[in-house]
Formats: structure tokens, C-alpha cells, sequence
């Protein structure tokens, strides 16, 4: 049960917590737990040899840590500023934690085998409440960047928060997917393929993902521009190594939907017709695998790959304009609180409702993959610059151990290069 609180009466230049306004007695109790981590070698090992008990021991940690983990992101949010905390959007993503939280949190103790399948299939029902999070966290905080300046808010901080966030939401989407993937899997009683360790594939080509990533970037460019670059792949063809699949398409989807509409744009601005290939080279070793993406698409200036890396970017604008929210909002009289809570009771309902529709004849719940792309739009947001691309690219590379770095040259092009951290050294990546 969420505890609403009306919140005193604030003055200009005092941002009040989050935490004033809603608060969960079971959020902190559980929010003081650590969670327990599970190494990466430990999970690829757990996946062979499938039995009944091993899913009922997978699916008992699984109860044990998604309430713990979802605690811990409602207690993110409650640290927020008050007022960027009742931002229609973000207030919206709290209360889909919140609602989350507490769905699992009442379910009875998994004990056996049928209750571990149904646990599962319960936690990925309650889970597709989170497809929209990311878009829509992002327009909560792109809002809140265009807040004035004395109201005390960091665009700093916030892009520190919307880091944590996104950290501690890659944790709770690996862990429950791959887990629900092996309940799928051995609840299927046929040989489980040998490649695929729960949601991790344990010999994923780089360059078939960048050639399907590049099927959809093709498809976007010929739709919008009618015509593309050719992408011209590099190097080590043949590699493989044992990664998220989804996580490596959504990537490279990232960075070649850049690159295709810089060099598309900047020879339209030239004037010249013939396009210069995009090149994408993969260069393997031992202990990591590299990826180069090289465009001769004009780059773009220093400022702008010091802001790349930013959450919804830095515009100011004024708070009406932007927030949308109740006129009583930048006056702090009480009227907002009741519009505040009146969405609250909305929004948490239809939430509520949606969990208690769960049914174990549904449908298989859709994997890492299709979640990605359900999550971005079947088009990934076409060509246009989303304001969470790159950062999302990035926190999905550094998640596994990697990283992507830019250099660009104005005028001339960009490279990027994206690390990809080799996980079969996995017991130096937790998650």
C-alpha cells in the first residue's frame, strides 16, 4: 500500500524529496536488504543439465531478489527533487515499480515446481508494465532539465539518476529473463539448443547482427530518403563470442542509424549523389571483441560529443510549457497535491488491474530480444535522433563489461568504437 502524503507548502528554490510525498512502509524494509549477486560463470554453469529442482532453486532466488531490487529503485525515487518527482512521467515509472513491487511481494513462497512455472510466468506478465519506461522516463527528465535553475534542480544529477536507474533495470530485466527462459525451456521437455544458456547465446555473430541491423536501418533510410549507403563489413567475420543478442542488435541498431543518416544528410547538404560506404569492422581477441563504425557523414562539432552521452538533452524552456502539469504547480499551492493523487489512484488501478489478468494459458512471455524492440517501437524510432539512443547503447555496452567511446572530425566524419566484454572469463561480471 502506497502512503500519500500531502507535502507543505514550498517556496521558490526548495525541491523537496519525493519521499515527503509517497512513501511505502515494505519499500524500506525491503530497500535495507542488499541483494545478492550471481556471477555470470555461475548462471552459464546453472543452465546445463536442466532439472526440477534447479528450476524451483532458480525461480526461489529469483522471488528473493526482484522485490529487493524493485525497493531499491522506488527508493531512487523517492530521493528526487519534489518537483521533478511529480512529473506526469516519471511519477508514472515510480508507481509501475510500486505496483510491481507489491504484486510480488504478496505472491506465497515457491516450493515447488508448479508454483516455480507460475511464478515466472507471473513476473514476466507483471513485467511488460515496464515496456514503456525508458521513453517515457526520458520525457519525465527532458522536462525537468527545462525547469528554471533556482528551483534547485541538477541536470547533472539528473543524468547520475537516470544512470542508476537504468544500471538497476538491466540487472532485474537480465536476471528475470534469463531465468523465465530456462523455466520456458526445460518446460518445453525437448533438448535444449546447446548455444543458448537461458537468455545468453553462447555463439553470437557480430556479423549477423550487424547485417540484421542493417536490414532495418536500410529499410528506415529507403523510407525516408530513398536511398542509403552501403555497409560494408570488415574483419573478423567469423567470430562468435557468448552475449545477449538483444542487447548486441539494439547497439548496433543505435550506431548504424546514426552513421546511414549523417552520411545521407551531409551529402544531400554537398549536393553530391554518389553516397561513401558506411564501414563496420570487427576485430576479435582473446578476451574482448571489438567493433568499429566509420562514416564519412561530416561529424559534428565538440560541444555536441559532450552532450551525446546526455538524458533528454539540456534545453530551457518555461515550466508550463514543458511539464504540462496543473497551473498550481509552480505555486505550490495545494491544488497540485490533488491532482497528483488523483493520478496516482488512476494509474495505479489500471495497473493493478492489468497484473490480476495474468492467466497461465497466455502466451509464452516474449523474450530479451522482443522486449528490446517492443519496448523501442517496431521501427526503433526510425531515423531520427532519439534523446536516450546513444546513452542506452552505452549503459547496454557497459552492462557486460564494454563501453563505446566516439571521435569525430568536423566536417570530415565519426568513428565509434564499441567494446563488447568477453564473458566467458564470467565470474568477474555480476548481475
Amino acid at each position: 500500500m502506497i502512503v500519500i502524503r500531502r507535502a507543505a507548502r514550498r517556496t521558490h528554490g526548495r525541491a523537496l524529496s519525493a519521499s515527503a510525498y509517497l512513501d511505502s512502509p515494505f519499500v524500506q524494509q525491503y530497500a535495507a536488504m542488499r541483494s545478492e549477486k550471481m556471477t555470470m560463470a555461475y548462471a552459464f554453469d546453472f543452465a546445463r543439465n536442466l532439472t526440477e529442482r534447479k528450476i524451483v532453486l532458480a525461480v526461489q532466488y529469483l522471488q528473493k531478489e526482484l522485490p529487493v531490487r524493485l525497493a531499491h529503485a522506488v527508493q531512487l525515487f523517492q530521493h528526487l527533487p519534489y518537483i521533478v518527482a511529480v512529473n506526469p512521467h516519471i511519477l508514472e515509472v515510480m508507481l509501475v515499480n510500486l505496483v510491481t513491487f507489491d504484486a510480488l511481494r504478496g505472491l506465497p513462497p515457491v516450493e515447488t515446481y508448479e508454483q516455480a512455472k507460475h511464478y515466472a510466468g507471473f513476473a514476466m506478465h507483471a513485467a511488460q508494465l515496464h515496456m514503456n519506461f525508458l521513453p517515457t522516463l526520458v520525457s519525465g527528465i527532458s522536462a525537468a532539465k527545462m525547469l528554471p535553475s533556482e528551483l534547485g534542480v541538477s541536470a547533472t544529477e539528473l543524468d547520475l539518476f537516470m544512470d542508476d536507474v537504468v544500471r538497476q533495470r538491466l540487472n532485474r530485466r537480465v536476471i528475470l529473463a534469463h531465468i523465465a527462459a530456462l523455466v520456458e525451456a526445460f518446460q518445453k521437455k525437448t533438448a535444449h539448443d546447446e548455444d543458448w544458456l537461458g537468455a545468453f547465446h553462447g555463439r553470437c555473430s557480430p556479423a549477423e547482427e550487424i547485417g540484421h541491423a542493417t536490414e532495418i536501418v536500410r529499410e528506415l533510410s529507403m523510407r525516408r530518403f530513398g536511398k542509403c549507403p552501403e555497409v560494408r563489413i570488415e574483419g573478423d567475420k567469423d567470430a562468435v563470442f557468448k552475449y545477449l543478442p538483444g542487447h548486441l542488435k539494439y547497439i548496433l541498431f543505435e550506431l548504424l542509424k546514426n552513421a546511414v543518416r549523417h552520411t545521407v544528410d551531409w551529402s544531400m547538404r554537398q549536393r553530391t549523389e554518389q553516397l561513401p560506404p558506411v564501414i563496420v569492422r570487427i576485430c576479435d581477441s582473446p578476451d574482448r571483441l571489438y567493433i568499429k563504425i566509420q562514416d564519412l557523414g561530416g561529424g559534428f562539432g565538440a560541444e555536441a560529443v559532450r552532450h551525446a552521452w546526455e538524458w533528454g538533452g539540456r534545453k530551457k524552456f518555461q515550466i508550463k510549457d514543458s511539464l504540462q502539469l496543473p497551473e498550481t504547480m509552480d505555486t505550490g499551492d495545494a491544488g497540485d497535491v490533488d491532482k497528483t493523487e488523483e493520478l496516482i489512484r488512476t494509474k495505479r488501478g489500471e495497473m493493478e488491474a492489468f497484473i490480476k489478468s495474468y492467466s497461465q494459458t497466455d502466451k509464452p512471455p516474449i523474450g530479451l530480444t522482443e522486449w528490446i524492440f517492443t519496448e523501442h517501437g517496431s521501427d526503433m524510432g526510425g531515423l531520427t535522433t532519439s534523446r536516450h539512443g546513444l546513452p542506452v547503447a552505452r549503459a547496454y555496452a557497459r552492462y557486460l563489461g564494454g563501453d563505446i567511446a566516439i571521435e569525430t572530425l568536423h566536417g570530415v566524419g565519426s568513428t565509434v568504437y564499441v567494446t563488447l566484454g568477453g564473458l566467458d572469463s564470467g565470474d568477474r561480471i555480476t548481475f
